[in-house]
């Protein structure tokens, strides 16, 4: 971290008509000369306590990518021990509110067990971060589809739906109801559900079908 040896790789999320609707962020460690995916270095962050730490050179990174292109969108995730960070909180309102073209185009997700267990401090991650433009949502949603209740007036903007649901959805009925009726409560509450972990052009139609709004995966 000191040597700022992380940089961010983009993947592409796209709506159902293959419109780009924001680029997904994903943070490389550079590693004994190698660049290293995430697995391989947050659990020991998350051990030695500095989850936060990596989160606020991602959010340095991001700024910076969406400062060099006027018409690029940037989802970045925040880890549990972020969120209930007050200073990383405070850090992130100070960068951003004199930012607004980039707080505009910047999404944060958070997980959603993340957000369940720590509903005061998500709460309070949403009061700040919407008023600057920032959209936030649910990072790997769906599995506490029966908690929702407890979320929906907090403010978010959109689901990321967890890839367990979607792998296979096109030959397995009981996930295809499951999807349409998640879509359907969301959309009744303004938000927008995102399908993750989309592997093929069967999966693809098929949650096309069944509402959802926009897709990443392979």
């Amino acid at each position: 971290l000191a040597g700022n040896r992380l940089r961010l790789e983009q993947f592409a999320v796209v709506s159902r008509t293959g419109a780009l609707l924001h680029h997904e962020a994903a943070a490389r460690m550079q590693l004994y000369g190698e660049w290293q995916h995430a697995g391989r270095f947050l659990p020991a962050a998350a051990r030695l306590g500095m989850a936060s730490a990596i989160d606020a050179c991602v959010v340095r990174a991001a700024v910076r990518s969406l400062e060099q292109d006027d018409d690029g969108t940037l989802a970045i995730n925040l880890s549990a021990e972020a969120l209930c960070d007050h200073g990383f909180r405070d850090a992130l309102y100070d960068i951003l509110k004199t930012r607004p073209r980039v707080a505009r185009r910047l999404w944060i997700e958070v997980r959603e067990l993340s957000a369940l267990h720590h509903q005061v401090e998500f709460r309070a991650l949403c009061l700040a971060l919407r008023p600057l433009g920032c959209r936030v949502g649910l990072d790997h949603a769906g599995r506490h589809l029966s908690r929702f209740a407890e979320l929906q007036d907090i403010g978010i903007d959109y689901l990321k739906i967890s890839a367990a649901f979607v792998r296979g959805i096109d030959a397995l009925p009981g996930n295809r109801a499951f999807m349409r009726g998640l879509c359907t409560i969301a959309h009744s509450i303004g938000l927008m559900t995102i399908a993750q972990g989309v592997v093929s052009p069967a999966e693809r139609d098929c949650l096309a079908a069944l509402g959802v709004d926009g897709m990443t995966g392979p």
